[in-house]
C-alpha cells in the first residue's frame, strides 16, 4: 500500500484483506474478481447486464466496481469511473481511502491518476506528459492498453472537471 496524497492510498487486494476491518478506511475495489463477484453474488462468466448493480455496488465502507483489465476502452464505463472519483472525493474528508486492484499497477493507480488530474494536479498537460510525472509519484504505474486508451480519448474530460 503506497500513500499517494493525503489519505489516499493504491494497494493490492492483499492490502484491503489486511486493512478491510479498519473503519477510517474507505475501500474502492477496482476488480471484477474477487471482490465485485462477492459482493454483488453472481455465479456465472460475468454479473448480468440487467443487475442494478452491475457497474457497481457499495457495501458499508466500500465500493465495488465491476471492472476488468481489458485491452479495450469500452469496457472502461464513465459512470463508474465518475462515481469512483466522486467517492475519494467524499471520503478523503472523512479518512482514509484505499483504491485497490489485483496487482495495483493499472486499474487502481489509473483512478487515482485520474482522480489527482480532476483536482488540477495536471491541469491541461498533454496525457503522456502528465503520465510521466505520475509514474515519479508511483512507479508501479502500469495501466493495461484497455484503461491506457480509454484515458487518452476522454483526457480533456477529466481535465475540465472540478
Amino acid at each position: 500500500m503506497k500513500k499517494i496524497i493525503e489519505n489516499l492510498y493504491v494497494g493490492t487486494v492483499e492490502d484491503y484483506e489486511q486493512h478491510k476491518q479498519d473503519k477510517d478506511f474507505m475501500f474502492i475495489s477496482c476488480c471484477k474478481e474477487p471482490i465485485h463477484r462477492k459482493i454483488v453474488g453472481y455465479t456465472g462468466r460475468g454479473c448480468p447486464k440487467d443487475n442494478s448493480e452491475y457497474l457497481f455496488a457499495y457495501r458499508g465502507n466500500i465500493l465495488a466496481l465491476n471492472m476488468v483489465d481489458a485491452d479495450n476502452s469500452k469496457f472502461f464505463s464513465k459512470e463508474m469511473i465518475y462515481e469512483a472519483l466522486e467517492t475519494i472525493d467524499m471520503n478523503r474528508r472523512l479518512g482514509n481511502v484505499l483504491v485497490f486492484c489485483n496487482k495495483a499497477e493499472s486499474r487502481s493507480p489509473s483512478i487515482v491518476f485520474l482522480y489527482l488530474v480532476t483536482k488540477g494536479k495536471y491541469k491541461f498537460k498533454p496525457y503522456e506528459q502528465a503520465k510521466t510525472q505520475f509514474k515519479w509519484l508511483y512507479p508501479d504505474f502500469n495501466p493495461s492498453k484497455g484503461i491506457d486508451d480509454y484515458m487518452r480519448e476522454n483526457w480533456i474530460n477529466y481535465n475540465e472537471m472540478e
